[in-house]
C-alpha cells in the first residue's frame, strides 16, 4: 500500500498539548521558504494504527496522527514534535513498517521509502514534488544508514529541508 506520508512534525495537522509533545498547526504562508520545506513524502506506512494500536494508545484525537505520518530526519534530537524516533537505526519503525523492513521501504528512514530507483518521491511547502535519494533528503544532518537514531542530529539548519523556514 504505496502511499505519502504527512510530515506531522512540522505541519502540525491540529493544536494540543501533551507532557511530551506541543502541537502548533502553522498557516501555509507562514512558511518562508516553502520551496525548501518538506511537507509529504512517500512511504509504505498508511496505516499504522490498524497493526499496533497508535491509536487506543495514545487517544482521540492524537491517534490518527501516527496514519501515514513520516518522520523528519532529527525529530528526535531535541523530541519537540510528533516523532516516530526519527530517521537511523530504532526498534520503532522496524516494528510500525507494515511491510517488510527494508531500507526501501523506511526501515532506516522514519518511514520515507526510496523504492524508485533508489530514490524517494517528496512533496514541498510550495507544492512543487521532486525525487531525492535518502542522504539528499537528509542532507543538513549527520543521517547514514547505519546511524543510531538518537545520534542524528541537525548539523546546517540551512539546508535541513524539515522545518519551516
Amino acid at each position: 500500500m504505496p502511499g505519502f506520508g504527512y510530515n506531522s512534525g512540522t505541519f502540525s495537522p491540529f493544536p494540543t498539548t501533551y507532557p511530551w509533545v506541543d502541537y502548533q498547526p502553522i498557516n501555509m504562508t507562514s512558511v518562508d521558504k516553502s520551496a525548501e520545506s518538506v511537507m509529504f513524502a512517500s512511504s509504505m506506512v498508511q496505516y499504522v494504527d490498524s497493526k499496533f494500536g497508535f491509536y487506543w494508545v495514545l487517544g482521540t484525537p492524537v491517534g490518527w496522527v501516527s496514519w501515514g505520518n513520516v518522520d523528519a530526519p532529527a525529530c528526535n534530537n531535541p523530541f519537540t514534535a510528533w516523532c516516530g524516533q526519527g530517521w537511523g537505526n530504532n526498534y520503532n519503525w522496524g516494528t510500525l513498517i507494515e511491510a517488510q523492513n527494508n531500507v526501501s521501504n523506511g526501515y532506516r528512514s522514519g518511514g520515507v521509502s526510496s523504492r524508485v530507483t533508489n530514490m524517494g518521491v517528496f512533496s514541498f511547502a510550495d507544492g512543487h514534488t521532486k525525487r531525492l535519494s535518502l542522504p539528499r533528503a537528509a542532507q543538513g544532518t549527520n543521517w547514514n544508514v547505519n546511524i543510531d537514531n538518537y545520534s542524528v542530529v541537525v548539523t546546517d539548519q540551512e539546508k535541513y529541508l524539515w522545518d519551516a523556514k
